[in-house]
């Protein structure tokens, strides 16, 4: 923020705020007149009628929208300028000028938003190092606590089906780092996926689970929050009362919609298709107030029903993540035919998503984007920082047996035996640094790519199998550079429905320049 003489109060810049925007106490902005600030080269502009969607890669924040006076004020610093000079020409220009009181907290937005910076920005990024010294606030925990599945997909990461399920020492073990782990680092919450396998099938080992963990964090202020990853196919009244715990949810995996869901999810004795039993148990969960979230994976199979997939997810007004399937054909084969097969896999995905969008865009959908959509391993909040996930660092992957696992597609694999600080245990599954990313040539793709601070690469494990190192440029890089502009433009669309629907029910609201 700018340090000076000039006060701005917190009614000037009430003008210019956001829908859906809270003020505790005094807001006051200080300017320093003499700040030259620069326009970032990085950020991503769309013109939507006479507003504009604007979204900083390589910044924390979602996407805004301002109007064309906004747009207006951000372009005068395209070349670097005076904040002095700026205010000078706007108050002479008439086809500039706005509220002068508007004009500060306008342009301390853009600033503190990332779109003006104190010095020119420009490709390529810099490799990200890290910051190992950090203490983490948070880290995630998928317990594969059993093998067993009463499904038979085709393409699951479990190759190896077994009854094989945690021992009640393991439990206890793992409970018991988890909970040493969570102190050691002073973390505030603990991420905790039930997976397998199908969880389902062994609610009991989740009840002993969750209570022995809460056990032994009583005394802390750490929050545990629990998910149970879920087929959707087994629901009984133990399992709901295990759902109506504090900070219990549980995800249902879907691959399509209808007779496109049932393609690769059929149940293992009959094959047949498992859709209809998951829809009368979400109705069953939802009578009990349950409202699950969906977890979406399309392949290129499946790829038709997208449309209707999300229609349906958001007249029932669920939250989803949409991704896509990692491997063509339930294959890791590396060979001149995989490149092809990715070719048409993210031609497909391209596709299917566009068709997806385009009905969402309906006004009638109203969909808060910020927490009800997520797309893949992609990162529009926060930049990734050199991976897309917490592989190596905050994400724990514990198998039946207790040890690590890099990755829940690599659950197959020996793994690391625990220690006390799982942390370190998880750093000793995946010893690769994204500091050392591979080239394809001297100007690497990726770090010369706007987008990159948003994919990172893509998956880790994906690029390993594919291209023999974790963080190279993504087979499925085409589609990250289609869904990634094409979604800001979306979210764009959606913010001004929004904003549209808020003007309509209270008149008195004055259309605000700034949006998200």
């Amino acid at each position: 923020m700018w340090h000076g003489d000039l006060n701005i109060t917190r009614e000037w810049f009430m003008k210019m705020t956001a829908y859906q925007a809270t003020y505790d106490g005094t807001m006051e902005y200080v300017c320093n007149l003499s700040a030259r600030l620069f326009k970032s080269s990085n950020i991503f502009e769309h013109r939507i009628n006479d507003h504009w969607v604007l979204f900083a890669p390589d910044w924390p924040g979602f996407p805004v929208v301002v109007n064309d006076w906004v747009h207006r004020v951000l372009d005068r610093f395209q070349e670097g300028s005076l904040v002095s000079d700026v205010l000078s020409e706007l108050q002479t220009n008439q086809s500039l000028q706005e509220s002068f009181d508007a004009t500060f907290p306008t342009i301390s937005f853009l600033e503190e938003r990332g779109f003006l910076r104190d010095a020119p920005s420009c490709l390529p990024y810099q490799v990200p190092t890290g910051n190992s010294t950090a203490k983490p606030h948070y880290f995630g925990v998928w317990l594969h606590i059993n093998n067993n599945c009463n499904l038979a997909c085709s393409y699951c990461f479990v190759k190896e089906k077994s009854h094989t399920a945690m021992s009640t020492e393991v439990i206890r073990s793992t409970a018991r780092a988890i909970a040493n782990t969570a102190k050691l680092y002073g973390v505030k919450r603990v991420g905790l996926k039930f997976a397998g396998g199908e969880p389902t099938l062994v609610v009991p080992l989740m009840e002993t689970f969750q209570d022995l963990l809460l056990e032994e964090l009583r005394g802390t202020d750490v929050e545990l929050h629990t998910a149970v990853l879920s087929n959707g196919t087994i629901l009984n009244q133990r399992l709901l009362s295990f759902l109506k715990r504090p900070n219990t949810c549980i995800g249902i995996s879907l691959d399509g919609y209808g007779t496109s869901h049932d393609i690769f999810r059929v149940f293992k004795n009959s094959r047949k298709g498992s859709w209809k039993t998951i829809m009368q148990n979400i109705e069953i969960l939802r009578e009990h107030s349950i409202t699950p979230f969906i977890m979406a994976t399309i392949s290129a199979e499946t790829n038709k029903s997208l449309p209707q997939l999300v229609k349906w997810i958001y007249r029932n007004n669920f939250k989803t993540r949409l991704s896509v399937v990692r491997q063509p054909n339930c294959s890791w084969n590396c060979s001149s035919q995989q490149v092809h097969e990715y070719k048409l896999l993210c031609d497909t995905m391209k596709d299917a998503f566009e068709r997806a969008f385009v009905e969402l865009e309906d006004p009638s959908f109203l969909i808060d984007l910020r927490v009800a959509l997520r797309i893949c391993e992609l990162h529009f909040e926060n930049p990734a920082n050199g991976v897309p996930c917490g592989i190596g660092e905050t994400h724990l992957v514990i198998k039946p047996n207790g040890n690590l696992a890099r990755c829940p597609m690599t659950i197959d694999e020996t793994g690391v035996a625990p220690s006390n600080d799982l942390l370190s245990s998880c750093r000793e599954c995946f010893t690769y640094s994204f500091s050392q990313r591979k080239y394809e040539s001297l100007d690497d793709e990726c770090l010369n790519c706007k987008w990159f601070p948003v994919c990172a690469g893509g998956c880790p494990i994906t690029n390993l199998r594919i291209n023999g190192h974790p963080f190279t440029k993504s087979p499925l890089c085409d589609f990250y550079k289609y869904i990634i502009p094409r979604y800001l433009i979306f979210f764009g669309r959606k913010l001004l429905h929004a904003a549209d629907k808020a003007e309509h029910m209270q008149p008195s609201i004055i259309k605000k320049s700034i949006i998200y």
